[in-house]
């Protein structure tokens, strides 16, 4: 089995040194990927125009990173987390042979370990063997999703909508025996939908109509934000082809501390933009329908304070009214 691994990461001032840092770290994860035959690495940066200032430090890290194994496209460097989504699950690449594609948050998915490896390479091996078309890693660490508790939920109520969305067994993960793990209970118990780490097969069953929906939406994958991710993720569930696992995890570093308060209003302000923004596509009946069932907010309220189930379906409903 060929797989092409591609790890994405946005660079700007607050980012930088903790991506330079990161060089050692993809230097033991080219190294490891050597044990498996055809495999392939590929690193998809997306530069802040205010590091235009100091191009060479940019030139410096990328001439790193090359010389660890990981080749980095040509650029432009200016792509949303969306758009590089939707390039290397769904772009057409004449170089690429790969039977399964990857690909993966730099800063949240480590592969310098065998047993990362390990666990990667068994899922694409389960997506391989299953001919399903989609797969998302559970990871295996409790993350958080905001720096206060509350927002996290509020943000973790959202995604798991998309879950049902989709169909509340088709991400259902059951855990390894003596795989190391500690997921958040509300993913350990439905499984996650749009973690962060991804892998398309492109001999899937439904990829040529899942690539559709994904080039129709073009104009949402140029958008801040995660709509695309969370489009392909119901459509997939939806038509029964999603296979599942866990993946190492690392939590999530955030470079800001907010106020709970503000906090709270951006991210649902985020909620209701990105609602709003699926509901411009195929899925917007599957979205209505997973909030209109009850038996999905009583769920989620065994896991979340009920007034955080209510606030976030109530904007996510409005968004997509």
């Amino acid at each position: 089995m060929r797989l092409h691994v591609a790890k994405r990461t946005y660079i700007g001032p607050n980012e930088i040194d903790s991506v330079e840092r990161s060089v050692n770290s993809l230097a033991q994860d080219a190294e490891l990927s050597r044990r498996y035959e055809g495999v392939d690495l590929t690193f998809i940066p997306t530069v802040s125009g205010a590091l235009s200032e100091d191009p060479e430090r940019i030139t410096r890290l990328f001439e790193s990173i090359r010389k660890t194994g990981w080749k980095i496209p040509s650029g432009p460097y200016n792509q949303t987390a969306g758009q590089k989504f939707s390039s290397h699950l769904f772009g057409t690449r004449s170089d690429d042979n790969a039977d399964i594609t990857a690909l993966m948050c730099l800063d949240q998915f480590p592969l310098e370990r065998e047993e990362h490896w390990e666990a990667l390479m068994g899922l694409a091996s389960k997506l391989h063997k299953d001919n399903k078309t989609y797969a998302t890693g559970s990871r295996n660490v409790e993350v958080a999703l905001g720096v206060h508790p509350s927002n996290s939920g509020r943000r973790i109520i959202h995604e798991m909508i998309h879950t049902f969305a989709g169909g509340t067994d088709e991400f259902r993960t059951s855990l390894p025996l003596m795989f190391e793990a500690n997921p958040h209970p509300a993913y350990a118990r439905f499984g996650e939908s749009t973690s962060g780490l991804y892998l398309i097969n492109r001999n899937g069953g439904i990829y040529p109509d899942l690539k559709k929906e994904v080039d129709l939406n073009e104009d949402i994958a140029a958008m801040n934000g995660f709509a695309i991710e969370y489009v392909a993720a119901i459509f997939a569930a939806n038509k029964g082809q999603v296979s599942n696992g866990y993946v190492y995890a690392v939590r999530n570093p955030f470079y800001h501390t907010p106020t709970e308060d503000e906090e709270r209003a951006k991210i649902l302000t985020w909620i209701g933009n990105q609602t709003a923004i699926v509901g411009r596509t195929s899925v917007r009946p599957l979205m209505i329908a997973a909030l209109s069932k009850g038996e999905n907010l009583e769920q989620l309220s065994s896991f979340f304070d009920k007034e955080l189930v209510d606030e976030t379906s109530r904007v996510m409903m409005d968004a997509l009214r």
